[in-house]
């Protein structure tokens, strides 16, 4: 037997994860990472430096940052056969449409570096890219609530109005009317809001359906290169987090509070935004909205 060690590098970039590393195995694996078996050595956090046991026998070393993720995102090492003791060394890198991976230092090996490339164009297509696009687009459009998304109803005298779209339920008012905006479930405007909802469905990959609520919201914040004063709050059974975005086109400032629900079968995300000046009296008319969020069989 020999001493593997690894010494993760201090680095911003998935600084509260703990990294997994996982050896091969044949025959006592467990977890398959890119078609190989692989068994769990252990976990290494920010800055520390550990070792794990391994064989004489060559073999290969996989770093990933959790089972859900393994195959989308992961880094690995060949490791001949000897009896010394190996030293491996790397960091995160910041990149969130990669999933911010782990890099070992030094690699030259054809096959590493070609899954390199494979994590950060598939980081760029698959799953975590719908999430993108359910913040971005939005945010992007962001410049048009008032304008383009500006619906005609006359908001003098609300009432109650339910919206159905593809299993999701919500009470808005009838202000608001449906639009049509690409990348986006359904949208609904008023003269002020915009209301976006964006469906992600269980079947976009596998083990996608068995994160929890926290989990999937992690996943969202990490993934869309928000700093750390962003944060996912829960209140009054609300799963929620808020962001200022500012339009390029003209330096206006608008607020958006993203809320997220698991249903049946799918994550949802329903952002609601208003003009940053009106934020603070918007903010609880939008919880007495999002409590109306409902997944009728």
């Amino acid at each position: 037997m020999r001493r593997l060690w690894i010494k993760r590098h201090k680095a911003y970039a998935g600084c509260l994860a703990k990294m997994k590393v996982y050896i091969e195995d044949p025959q006592n694996g467990d977890t398959t990472i890119n078609d190989v078996l692989c068994r769990k050595l252990g976990e290494i956090k920010n800055g520390q430096q550990k070792h794990f046991t391994i064989g004489e026998g060559a073999t290969k070393i996989f770093v990933v940052a959790d089972k859900l993720s393994r195959n989308l995102y992961n880094e690995f090492m060949q490791i001949p056969a000897g009896r010394e003791d190996v030293f491996l060394s790397g960091k995160n890198y910041l990149s969130p449409f990669s999933g911010n991976p782990f890099r070992f230092d030094g690699v030259t090996d054809e096959e590493t570096l070609k899954n390199r490339k494979r994590v950060k164009r598939g980081g760029s297509v698959l799953l975590i890219v719908t999430i993108l696009v359910g913040i971005l687009v939005g945010a992007g459009v962001g410049g048009a609530v008032g304008a383009a998304l500006v619906s005609d109803a006359d908001s003098s005298a609300e009432e109650p109005k339910t919206f159905e779209a593809q299993g999701l339920q919500i009470t808005l008012t009838d202000a608001f009317a449906e639009m049509d905006v690409n990348g986006y479930t359904a949208c609904y405007s008023s003269s002020d809001t915009a209301v976006f909802v964006l469906r992600e469905d269980f079947s976009l990959m596998e083990g996608f359906g068995d994160l929890s609520l926290d989990a999937y919201g992690a996943m969202v914040l990490a993934n869309n290169g928000f700093d750390q004063s962003v944060t996912l709050q829960e209140e009054d059974g609300l799963a929620f987090f808020g962001y200022v975005y500012t339009n390029p086109d003209n330096g206006e400032n608008y607020y958006y509070c993203c809320n997220l629900f698991k249903g049946p079968d799918a994550f949802w995300m329903v952002q609601f935004s208003v003009p940053a000046e009106i934020a603070r009296e918007s903010i609880p008319v939008f919880k007495q909205w999002a409590k109306t969020v409902a997944f009728p069989v």
